[in-house]
């Protein structure tokens, strides 16, 4: 537990509550000014009672209240529960959660439990704005939990068992929500269009295979969605509108196409696609995104590069085709006039991207860790001494690998290519 507004910390070893003036021991703490109170084991009288009395007078002193570990079966908050902020940790035999109305706490996070359903009341809690339910045994989330009235900033269910999204008949707020580690496999995103003011949904390390939507909608603030970490084969996110959507990250899946329905997204910044299982990379996928700033596709099967048709994205910066199968990479036909960043390490090209520094002058080229061979090198010497196209070991070097030799680019430069 802490108060507010003071330094250091007390440590009271074992508290008997079954004594008269208990409690006189942790004002005599608040006088000391003392930042936090560690009471390490608690006496209950023999009562269902007790605990929530206990909470009571506790949280009268203080603004958080932590439980480190606690054994009981059940936790209720009264109305007369004052504090803030309320922790329940490694609670391993804690199976319900009864909550009444409630003004007080804001905060609540419930970690590291038997926990399986939602605990009752939870929508009485008129204040709530964080509210962490992680490391439990949920298998549903139903928004019916929470009430229209809730402004939550936040609300954490990552590793539990949840399989089934069930919507509501009311709205709800949450601006924040994450849902990572769980058992999702189908995602229907109409149950996100029940949750206003939806800034940022986290769904990595879920089973998921499939996004659809059982019903046209709009998720209109949506700003970052994360799909990392599951089984998508592709995403086209028919009847679905991201007006506002800045990052969509549907790394290490499956995805054996590039995502469709770009326009659906018309102000995406950030699409990371890396560690699939993509082959070809046709940049021209991209005419629809037209605000996008950075493209990864790291370590996928990528062997080419190319843009089938013409294609123009003026605010594109970073273009990140790390650790592929990359044996030719065309740029003709892109219009970036504002790229400034084009990493192509660990690959098996043989020479540069041709004409890459006529078509984007301001662009720095990395090709570390590929089998460049020296008369490619030597053409683009002045690229190499000004740091425009980068190598390993590009630095003075002692020694290169026994299949490269050394090329001096001045007195303080040198690189290693391939014979």
């Amino acid at each position: 537990m802490e108060g507010p507004g003071v330094s250091s910390s007390f440590w009271i070893t074992r508290l008997d509550t079954t004594q008269s003036g208990w409690a006189r021991s942790i004002v005599s703490a608040l006088e000391q000014k003392r930042s936090a109170i560690t009471i390490q084991n608690v006496t209950l009288p023999v009562s269902s009672a007790a605990m929530t009395s206990f909470v009571q007078v506790i949280s009268s002193f203080t603004e958080q209240l932590i439980f480190q570990k606690y054994y009981e079966r059940v936790f209720y908050i009264s109305r007369n529960t004052a504090v803030e902020s309320l922790l329940i940790l490694e609670a391993h035999d804690l199976v319900e959660f009864k909550i009444q109305a409630n003004d007080h706490i804001q905060e609540l996070v419930i970690f590291d439990t038997k926990v399986s359903r939602l605990p009752q009341g939870i929508r009485n809690l008129s204040q709530l704005s964080l509210f962490d339910c992680m490391s439990n045994r949920l298998t549903q989330l139903s928004l019916g939990a929470f009430s229209s009235t809730q402004k939550l900033s936040r609300v954490d269910f990552s590793e539990n068992r949840i399989s089934l999204l069930l919507r509501s008949n009311h709205t709800v707020s949450i601006v924040n929500l994450i849902l990572s580690g769980n058992l999702l496999t189908v995602l229907d995103m109409d149950f996100f269009g029940q949750i206003s003011d939806l800034s940022y949904v986290a769904l990595n390390s879920n089973r998921i295979i499939r996004v659809e939507s059982t019903k046209p909608v709009t998720l209109a603030a949506l700003e970052q969605l994360i799909l990392s970490n599951n089984q998508l084969t592709s995403f086209q996110p028919e009847g679905i509108e991201f007006p506002v959507l800045k990052s969509l990250r549907i790394d290490k899946n499956n995805l054996t196409t590039l995502p469709r329905g770009l326009m659906k997204c018309p102000m995406l910044e950030a699409l990371e696609l890396g560690m699939n299982k993509l082959t070809r990379l046709d940049l021209s996928f991209l005419r629809n995104a037209k605000g996008l700033i950075q493209l990864d596709v790291y370590g996928n099967r990528i062997t080419t590069v190319l843009a089938s048709s013409p294609i123009k994205l003026a605010a594109l910066r970073s273009l990140r085709i790390d650790n592929n199968d990359l044996v030719q990479v065309n740029f003709t036909g892109c219009d970036f006039p504002n790229i400034e960043e084009v990493s192509l390490t660990e690959n098996r090209l043989k020479s540069v991207p041709p004409n890459v520094f006529k078509l984007f002058p301001s662009v720095v080229v990395n090709l570390a860790r590929n089998a460049i061979t020296c008369d490619k090198l030597v053409k683009l010497r002045k690229q190499l001494t000004e740091g425009k196209l980068l190598l390993a070991n590009y630095w003075t070097i002692k020694e290169c690998q026994m299949n490269e030799t050394k090329v001096e680019l001045n007195n303080e430069k040198v690189v290693c290519c391939n014979i």
